[in-house]
């Protein structure tokens, strides 16, 4: 007889799969949207370093600049894509990309501004930033809050399905080997292009 797998059964509200810079603000937003609802992050390595913006990007590429509409940045998006995008969803994500802005501004992101106070900005949509600090900000934003718990080095292998409905996931520890089958409420997938 073989070792057996230890295996931990969690639940939650809502599970989180991917500790990037959008499941970082996707679970920090549930959290503060409804103190009530409880958040696991999944992440294949650890959340303050997981993503591609963990490199470090010096801008925010999507900030809407004075002069411009969000419609510009869907407009950007759709040339971009070469056609290939939803603009209603990315409309509705471009109305609020300046408050994701200064959400992070306040979370303590620190962004070039002029001697009058405003952002300066390169180009239609790029403001000046110090890219490496935003994965750490978001990390430690999402480690203080009580009702969000990380799960960092668990790679999410399978779904749980039942009666047709994703109701969970199953992973396992990329280090000790732990296999986790977790119940949710809710699945978001935030595993980015890297995935």
């Amino acid at each position: 007889m073989g070792d057996t797998v230890k295996t931990e059964r969690l639940q939650t509200d809502v599970l989180v799969i991917g500790g990037g810079t959008a499941g970082c603000y996707a679970a920090l937003t549930i959290a503060e949207q409804n103190a009530a609802v409880s958040v696991l992050i999944c992440e294949k390595a650890h959340i303050k370093r997981s993503g591609c913006l963990a490199a470090g990007v010096n801008a925010l590429n999507a900030y809407i600049t004075k002069g411009r509409v969000p419609q510009d940045y869907v407009d950007y998006a759709r040339k971009d894509a070469d056609g290939i995008v939803r603009g209603d969803l990315l409309l509705t994500m471009s109305e609020r990309l300046n408050q994701v802005t200064e959400h992070m501004e306040r979370l303590g992101l620190v962004i070039l501004k002029d001697a009058n106070g405003k952002y300066v900005a390169r180009g239609n949509r790029n403001l000046k930033i110090n890219g490496v600090n935003m994965k750490p900000i978001l990390a430690k934003a999402v480690e203080a809050l009580p009702q969000v718990t990380i799960k960092n080095h668990v790679n999410i292998t399978d779904f749980f399905v039942k009666d047709n409905r994703i109701q969970g996931a199953f992973g396992f520890n990329i280090q000790d080997g732990t296999m986790y089958v977790i119940e949710a409420n809710a699945v978001m997938i935030a595993t980015g292009g890297a995935a």
